[in-house]
């Protein structure tokens, strides 16, 4: 259901790109969904002209989440025994639509999309309180396709650097 959801908000059919991950192409940037056991999903965005890259953790059991509340939540990368923080603190926001609970953040789209590229899973903490841990399996090749869907986007309807 809440990946039906998902789809319903991204307003487009997608397009499987392998290992699970879909691709959709929206009309400002582009964007990786998988979901994961347990009704998780994982939404990755990237607008190519302005290296926006936004990321997206829903989940039913997040059911005290609050629309718009902010949250400090800790990323960290690992890749066999290498263990990736550099992001520090990040800041997401809460979001309820629907069945649909979930936080939100923005990074730097051409490290964030490295890093998920480069990388066998994303965690991500709340304090010391595991918010999620998610396979990264398929990502390189995910994530090449999504650089060229969201450049087409930019070709297409170029970004607004004003609208920031």
């Amino acid at each position: 259901m809440l990946v039906a959801l998902l789809l319903a908000i991204l307003n487009d059919d997608g397009r499987d790109v392998g290992r699970g991950w879909t691709l959709f192409k929206n009309e400002d940037d582009c964007a990786l969904v998988r979901s994961y056991e347990g009704d998780t999903l994982l939404r990755v965005a990237y607008t190519d002209g302005l290296n926006d890259g936004y990321v997206t953790i829903a989940d039913p059991a997040f059911k005290s989440i609050e629309q718009g509340k902010e949250y400090k939540l800790k990323l960290i990368f690992v890749n066999g025994k290498r263990l990736d923080d550099g992001w520090g603190e990040v800041t997401g926001h809460g979001f309820r639509k629907d069945d649909l609970t979930g936080v939100s953040f923005k990074l730097s789209g051409d490290t964030l999309l490295n890093d998920i590229a480069s990388n066998a899973l994303l965690g991500i903490f709340r304090d010391d309180v595991v918010v999620a841990s998610l396979r990264l399996d398929g990502s390189a090749a995910a994530t090449t396709e999504l650089k060229a869907c969201a450049r087409e986007v930019q070709r297409e309807n170029p970004a607004d650097p004003f609208a920031k």
